[in-house]
């Protein structure tokens, strides 16, 4: 395990200085030994910052109280590189995500002279150099670090190595509302000091420290905080697991509705729930075979089991409701009839699409023709409900495509509600179920679960 030291601000809002960063370098393994340069007041949402230094002489003595260190984490620290000895990162900080300056620029280079790695944002970098074109500043900025990493360039991060080799890291997931997020910055060089502390070398500790960036940012927006939790992302597998449990739960609920067989396709139904922020099919849990009606024993029977893609229309139309509206995340398909959408329209929000309007050249794409339909309908939707998420979408099939209605919620449960009210609203108006009511009986595969 490795060790660092973190010299960096206490920040009162705990969304990044010296919190967030040992919070990071623990989640990738490494040991953290955080000394405060500062004490900052600041709320998370207001712009009136205070900030406090530390003298220098008793950072110094904290500073070797624990020596020796694998790697250093330095940001806004009258203390630099040099006076450390060991691989330090440091984040050349100029002022608070509001704007409150922290450092003026000739702290920021003498903090920043003889660094091991140097993470500045794009801005931070122009302002440093003096340029605005990406290689002439990782070519300047070599003058005081062999190692450089300049972040957000339009969402891609640049790395120069010691050889003049420039690495371009892609995004993996698009930056959908991180602006407003605190943190992102210190959460990003603290895990490349953690990981560098355990051996690795600078380009995979910031392929790694993006990834898990974009997966915290994406997780800590969903859940609706201004800080980026530099811990959620190892509870992703813990939001995996909740997310399949809901769905078997969402499942085991709607064949228990005793009338569920008269709303089964021909080609059976299916049920999907998307893990947060989803943005492609792999990432919702379904069903790997079926929802099915049978005759003997009479009822409905779970063919398959609940994986991540297990789906593939059904996660295609979540992921694509997803895009409009990213809080819808569940669907269940049911049969189509239109004397359903005649009885449930006063009560859902409902619209449609037209499987025959598709141009060939969409027909022939695997995928977009669901994707092209989800948005044609949001696009009605929004012309007849304002901007309201869609309860129901369905469209009257095409040649050799089976006419479908797909029910939309935010979770399994919700999904559940809406079928078990539209079984409601059919059997009041006693027009659908009369042929169905000797198939009272519903039975469960237990390979499902």
């Amino acid at each position: 395990m490795g060790r660092v030291l973190v010299v960096t601000p206490v920040d009162s809002s705990g969304a990044s200085g010296l919190t967030a960063a040992t919070e990071a370098i623990r989640a990738v393994g490494a040991d953290p030994y955080p000394v405060p340069s500062a004490f900052t007041i600041q709320g998370i949402v207001n712009t009136d910052v205070k900030s406090f230094g530390v003298p220098k002489e008793y950072i110094i003595e904290a500073i070797r109280k624990n020596e020796p260190y694998d790697a250093a984490f330095l940001a806004v620290s009258p203390v630099v590189p040099e006076e450390v000895g060991t691989k330090c990162v440091v984040d050349p900080v100029f002022k608070t995500s509001y704007g409150a300056k922290l450092f003026d620029l000739e702290g920021v280079k003498r903090l920043i002279k003889g660094a091991y790695v140097i993470t500045p944002n794009y801005e931070e970098a122009v302002v440093i150099t003096g340029s605005k074109d990406v290689e002439s500043i990782l070519e300047e900025l070599s003058e005081y670090s062999e190692r450089v990493i300049v972040k957000n360039v339009n969402g891609y991060d640049y790395v120069r190595t010691p050889h003049g080799r420039i690495v371009r890291i892609s995004p993996k997931t698009p930056a959908v509302g991180y602006r407003d997020l605190r943190g992102t910055g210190t959460f990003y060089a603290s895990t490349i000091a953690g990981l560098i502390s355990n051996g690795y070398n600078p380009v995979d500790a910031a392929r790694i420290a993006k990834r898990l960036v974009e997966m915290s940012s994406a997780l800590s927006v969903y859940t609706g905080s201004r800080k980026t939790d530099t811990l959620i992302y190892l509870r992703s597998e813990k939001i995996k697991k909740e997310t399949r449990e809901r769905l078997i739960e969402g499942i085991k609920n709607v064949i228990r509705l005793e009338k569920l067989p008269a709303l089964m396709p021909e080609v059976g139904s299916n049920f999907g729930f998307a893990l947060p922020r989803a943005s492609d099919k792999n990432e919702v849990y379904g069903i790997t075979g079926r929802i099915v009606r049978v005759k003997k024993p009479p009822g409905v029977v779970v063919a398959g089991e609940v994986k991540l893609g297990g789906s593939s229309h059904i996660a295609r139309a979540i992921v694509a409701m997803m895009r409009h509206y990213p809080e819808i995340r569940s669907c269940m398909n049911i049969r189509y009839d239109p004397r359903i959408i005649e009885a449930i329209e006063g009560e859902f929000l409902v619209s449609y699409y037209d499987r025959r309007e598709e141009p060939e050249e969409v027909k022939r794409v695997d995928g977009r023709t669901t994707q092209r339909g989800i948005d044609q309908a949001v696009r009605r939707g929004i012309e007849k409900y304002g901007k309201r998420p869609l309860d129901v979408v369905y469209h009257t099939g095409d040649r050799g495509k089976e006419p479908m209605i797909l029910v939309f919620g935010r979770d399994p449960n919700d999904v559940y509600e809406k079928i078990r009210r539209i079984l409601e609203i059919l059997e009041d108006k006693n027009r659908f179920l009369d042929r169905f009511r000797a198939l009272s009986r519903v039975y469960i595969l237990t390979s499902a679960f």
